[in-house]
């Protein structure tokens, strides 16, 4: 019996251990995902959320020797791509092990460029859920990993995911928090990546890969990034205050379709006017052109051993009709030029197959792929995310879209790599050791909400509803800015309305936003609530001496570009910025005072039961050495 009681406490005391590590680990994923000055007061966490967001490496160069297939942490992705660049600057501290593996054979081979196709709403379910076999097997040689995010946290925006994948960082330290946010000082409403503020106040607050090329090449590499959505473009660009503090670095190019009219035309700064793509242009190039869009879907579905699913495509008066077979039923698909959904996505891929030719079309940009700087090309198709929110996840039009995209992209892999053909480094030998490959990544950036059952946040939006006088807007959601000063309460009784839906209010502790112990005391006691000065500058030391020290710290380690674009020292927002205090809800301190109390008790179980075996006397008539005797009442004294 004292056997099993001991068992049975050690039992209880891992348990017990394990509940405080699981409720450490939420608040720690919650807080990689808040940044000081731009996250709200009041953080919405959804329920468990599904991410399922993915990558595939396709190894031109066989860079890629590892045969690992797995998880990688969404913030060492761009870890990976700068070891294998072999280029300075590494964007990310944190340093994976199967990063360091996957890229573990660049002494023996370099790489030329990174070339990397982001495509929005969709991820692992969607791959899984229809029939894309290009996109999930896209060569004989590639390597597919999930990229692991924080397992609770809130809904997070694609820009957020691609500022963490263009940076190497979490949330907590880039500050894209979502597309859009409220300045926590002059309480305006603030899109992330805007070119019409300062870059302190919406870009990244750390380098991407972007400015990790420009700066290690001295400008001399090309870094291209092309989309519908301006935001994705300008997140995987050159920072704004680092193009602008050199302005002879002509090579940081950003372009992106219009919405109002399917043009193509410049973003940033700097551009090459045959890279643009004119409004009358589209028609001409899906259907007249070597490279038109009707044409490669045609060649694709008559190509010998094809495994793609389009059977027929044609362009008739601004319509194109597509007929495709889904799980062995042929299914047609409209898409009209006329429609700003269909517009964008079409423009998007019949761009995206001009690309390659248009970029050796021009001596400069040609001469930049073949001279031995590094280059870094991305391409963010939004256009599916359009096709979803415009007609359903179950429509035609995006399940044939789908379609085209895995139909096509053997095309558009097989173009981009030969753009880098004819670059070699001095030495070369007859084995090709010298050769500068490129490396191709699909970057799947996870299914659109709409696909994943467990992130529709409407209810959880009725429930906000209820307090809108208190929270105010919700257009910023997950991040609540409330009006009213009773954060603590507001806290607590969304904690309660929102448990049974599993979503939670995250409330860390935001300086001149949430009042500190001692204001609370004040308050409810009907005094004033602003803090004296004393409790004003002790609040401030205790911030300075718990999250900004290491951050202070951390800025002076950064490279050339944070000291230009990290922002002000004595801002809360300071460049690597960690997570600031967290100030618990009632909710939170109810569960930390459960676990505590039952730990502590399981404890002394344990340490009585060890006890009582240690006092146990060791003779040979003792319980342990005992045997059965069955005269036992017998037995002489």
């Amino acid at each position: 019996m004292r056997r099993v009681a001991v068992v049975c406490a050690s039992i209880a005391l891992l348990l017990a251990t394990l509940m405080v590590a699981a409720e450490l680990t939420n608040r720690a994923d919650l807080a990689s995902l808040y940044y000081e000055g731009r996250s709200g007061p009041i953080v919405i966490a959804g329920p468990a959320i599904v991410r399922d967001s993915h990558a595939v490496f396709i190894d031109s160069g066989r860079l890629l020797s590892s045969p690992h297939s797995g998880s990688l942490p969404a913030a060492s992705l761009a870890s990976v791509l700068t070891r294998a660049a072999s280029i300075s600057g590494q964007p990310s501290q944190d340093r994976h092990e199967d990063a360091q593996e996957m890229s573990k054979d660049k002494e023996s081979k370099q790489t030329k460029a990174n070339v990397i196709f982001n495509i929005e709403a969709v991820g692992k379910t969607t791959l899984d859920r229809f029939s894309l076999p290009h996109l999930s097997n896209p060569s004989a040689s590639h390597v597919s990993v999930s990229l692991t995010t924080p397992s609770v946290s809130p809904v997070e925006s694609s820009v957020s995911v691609a500022t963490t994948l263009s940076t190497g960082s979490p949330v907590s330290r880039h500050g894209i928090v979502a597309e859009r946010w409220m300045d926590s000082k002059s309480g305006k409403s603030v899109r992330a990546f805007d070119p019409k503020l300062p870059a302190a106040e919406s870009y990244a607050a750390v380098p991407t890969l972007a400015d990790i090329v420009a700066s290690t090449t001295n400008g001399k590499g090309l870094t291209l990034s092309f989309g519908s959505d301006g935001q994705l473009v300008r997140a995987f660009g050159v920072n704004k205050q680092l193009s602008e503090s050199n302005p002879e670095w002509k090579n940081n190019l950003l372009l992106a379709v219009h919405g109002s009219d399917g043009a193509v035309r410049k973003i940033g700064e700097h551009s090459a006017p045959a890279l643009h793509m004119r409004p009358e242009e589209l028609i001409e190039r899906m259907t007249m052109s070597a490279s038109s869009l009707v044409n490669n879907l045609a060649q694709a579905t008559t190509q010998a051993g094809a495994t793609n699913n389009i059977i027929q495509a044609s362009f008739v008066k601004g319509v194109l009709k597509v007929s495709f077979s889904d799980h062995g039923e042929t299914q047609h698909a409209t898409f009209d030029l006329s429609s700003k959904a269909d517009r964008l996505f079409l423009t998007e891929l019949q761009y995206v197959l001009d690309l390659p030719s248009r970029l050796t079309s021009v001596a400069a940009l040609r001469n930049m792929l073949n001279d031995e700087a590094a280059d870094l090309l991305v391409v963010s198709m939004s256009g599916l995310k359009y096709l979803i929110e415009a007609y359903g996840r179950e429509s035609e039009q995006f399940v044939a879209a789908l379609q085209m995209l895995d139909a096509l992209f053997p095309l558009i892999h097989a173009q981009f790599a030969s753009l880098f053909d004819a670059v070699v480094v001095p030495g070369a030998d007859s084995q090709g050791a010298g050769l500068v490959q490129p490396i191709q990544t699909i970057v799947f950036l996870g299914s659109h909400a709409t696909v994943l059952d467990n992130t529709d946040t409407r209810l959880i939006e009725q429930v906000l509803t209820k307090h809108k006088k208190e929270i105010g807007s919700i257009d910023f959601y997950p991040n609540l800015y409330p009006s009213t000063q009773d954060i603590m309460n507001l806290c607590y009784t969304l904690n309660q309305e929102l448990a049974p839906l599993h979503a939670s209010a995250f409330c860390p502790s935001v300086q001149n936003t949430l009042p500190n112990i001692a204001t609370e005391a004040h308050r409810r006691r009907g005094r004033a609530a602003a803090p004296t000065p004393a409790a004003a500058a002790q609040q401030q030391m205790l911030v300075e001496s718990g999250s900004h020290a290491k951050s202070k710290s951390h800025a002076h380690q950064q490279s050339k570009f944070t000291t230009q674009s990290g922002g002000d020292k004595n801002s809360g927002s300071p460049l690597g910025a960690t997570t600031p205090p967290l100030q618990p809800t009632k909710q939170e301190i109810g569960k930390y005072q459960i676990v505590l109390w039952f730990s502590i008790t399981i404890s002394f179980v344990l340490l009585a039961s060890v006890w009582v075996l240690a006092d146990m006397s060791v003779r040979k008539d003792s319980m342990i050495y005992s045997s059965f005797n069955p005269n036992w009442e017998r037995k002489g004294r």
